[in-house]
């Protein structure tokens, strides 16, 4: 407590897989407030009061940690008056500096970023922030153990390195360095068209009626997809996914995840876009400019409702079998294939 109305609260930072956005702050288990650092200042209390309070860390993804322990202050009472400074009193004596930091990591989710993340260092007054070092460089600094580079070249390594500094200007010792790789720019994969069969004769198709109303979905697909990115397009996506039983319903989010994922890696190999590898050698995975031209493809896809019997032909079944093989070799949709063969009685 700092006066009769005022408790201050700090904590060590969380760590997480991607990032931590902030930390929730609970006061006697009822959440009063979020933050989006490792401090917070709870105003307007009753003096010679006592109160508990626990915090609990979140990331993008709405992921929730595990409160902490409870701590419990009391103000003072309103007789007392204590001027506070606006910054911490740092002994002018004080020459000790943080401790390095320690499990440096580098991770790089696309061709131009790499993500860098730490546990965080002590210090005998308090750690005020860290210094990011690039291939032996000071680059900028973060308040918090994690840092994203951002703009970086494809296919290049760099070697990157953290020192934790306080209040008094003490530095401590850089991180061993670590290096990240950016991968290569996602390859566009060539398309390999299956050896059409040889069809002697090809009847005439009966003639559907031209008063059925087709529906056409616009183009929703523009630039690449991947894992991480959080967008409308990436909604789209999933409800394309969806519509195409490649995803369980309610799973739109607009988050990229791995269902999501694993949903576009099926898509690709039921279309004989790309049936192995990883986002980074063979975009299995990434919605790149081959699976993109695929989605609007289908998106745009008309079909309409299959014809009664008597539409069907007299084909004889070797004459029917042989243009349904022609059509899947075009790459026809699962659906066109099966009203063509209702249509030709197979």
């Amino acid at each position: 407590p700092i006066s009769s109305s005022t408790i201050n609260l700090s904590w060590s930072a969380s760590s997480d897989n991607t990032a931590v956005t902030g930390y929730k702050i609970y006061r006697n288990s009822t959440q009063i407030a979020t933050s989006p650092t490792t401090t917070y200042s709870n105003t307007a209390l009753t003096p010679s009061s006592t109160y508990s309070y626990t915090v609990s860390a979140y990331d993008a993804a709405g992921n929730v940690s595990v409160q902490s322990a409870a701590q419990s202050a009391t103000t003072q009472t309103s007789s007392e008056v204590i001027l506070i400074p606006t910054i911490p009193l740092i002994p002018t004596s004080d020459t000790t500096p943080p401790t390095t930091p320690t499990n440096l990591t580098a991770t790089a989710p696309s061709t131009s970023q790499i993500n860098l993340s730490w546990n965080a260092s002590t210090d005998n007054t308090a750690v005020m922030g860290y210094k990011i070092y690039r291939n032996g460089i000071h680059i900028t600094t973060s308040l918090t153990p994690s840092y994203s580079n951002m703009n970086l070249a494809p296919s290049t390594s760099y070697t990157y390195s953290v020192a934790a500094y306080d209040a008094a200007g003490n530095v401590s010792p850089q991180t061993a360095g670590v290096s990240g790789a950016t991968p290569a720019t996602m390859p566009i994969l060539p398309v390999l068209l299956p050896q059409l069969p040889l069809v002697p004769e090809v009847p005439t198709l009966p003639i559907l009626p031209t008063n059925i109303p087709l529906t056409t979905t616009p183009l929703p697909f523009t630039r690449p997809l991947y894992r991480g990115i959080r967008s409308t397009e990436v909604k789209n996506l999933q409800t394309f996914l969806i519509q195409h039983n490649y995803l369980a319903p309610s799973n739109d989010t607009g988050l990229y995840g791995p269902l999501t994922r694993q949903a576009v890696q099926k898509y690709q190999c039921d279309h004989n876009i790309v049936c192995s590898g990883n986002e980074f050698s063979t975009g299995y995975g990434v919605v790149g400019q081959q699976t993109l031209a695929k989605l609007n493809t289908t998106s745009t896809t008309t079909t309409p409702p299959a014809p009664s019997s008597a539409a069907k032909t007299n084909l004889t079944p070797a004459q029917a079998d042989a243009i349904i093989a022609l059509i899947q070799a075009f790459g026809a949709e699962a659906e066109v294939v099966a009203r063509v063969k209702g249509v030709l009685g197979r």
